[in-house]
């Protein structure tokens, strides 16, 4: 077995808005989630990828994509469990999995390891005493610099257009 580490530095960035919680996550999931379909399973297409042509994947995912450009994928509710362990009492929390198969192919093309940073995630977390909301994501062209992917500029250029449409995105729900 053989362990390789490659650290790197990313950011981590923070919107606060005065905004509720519930107008932000109707925001987002408007923006995500343009049939409303139930959150169970969102992306899953009506016959097996095995028998999918190139032209009717992207047909499919065309269909699933929202306003923002991202499509819905999961989302874990962090608020009704944490309390249970005197962490956030009543706090409302939520942490969303969104993103675009579309998008992201061209940063796999270029590294597959790109995948642990697509797709996105967004943090949104109610503050205290109800005053607005934050959003907290990663940016993903931080997470993809790693390895021999700080060298392939077409890596870097695809993660800068990834960047620039979650900022897009969250400047839309949090403004």
């Amino acid at each position: 077995m053989a362990v390789t580490t490659e650290p790197f530095t990313a950011s981590r960035v923070i919107i606060t808005s005065s905004i509720s919680f519930d107008l932000i996550i109707n925001r987002l999931r408007r923006q995500t989630n343009p049939q409303n379909e139930p959150v169970s399973e969102p992306f899953k297409p009506n016959k097996p990828y095995s028998e999918m042509s190139q032209a009717e994947y992207i047909q499919f995912i065309n269909t699933k994509l929202g306003l923002s450009g991202f499509m819905y994928f999961n989302e874990l509710e962090y608020g009704s469990w944490t309390s249970l362990l005197n962490v956030g009492e009543d706090m409302r929390m939520k942490r969303f999995i969104i993103g675009n198969p579309l998008v992201a192919i061209t940063m796999l093309r270029h590294e597959l390891r790109a995948a642990l940073a697509v797709p996105v995630e967004l943090l949104i977390r109610e503050l205290e005493d109800g005053k607005g909301t934050e959003v907290v994501y990663l940016r993903p062209s931080d997470v993809m610099r790693v390895g021999k992917a700080l060298e392939d500029e077409d890596l870097r250029q695809a993660a800068k257009e990834l960047d620039e449409k979650l900022e897009a995105l969250v400047k839309e729900i949090t403004s």
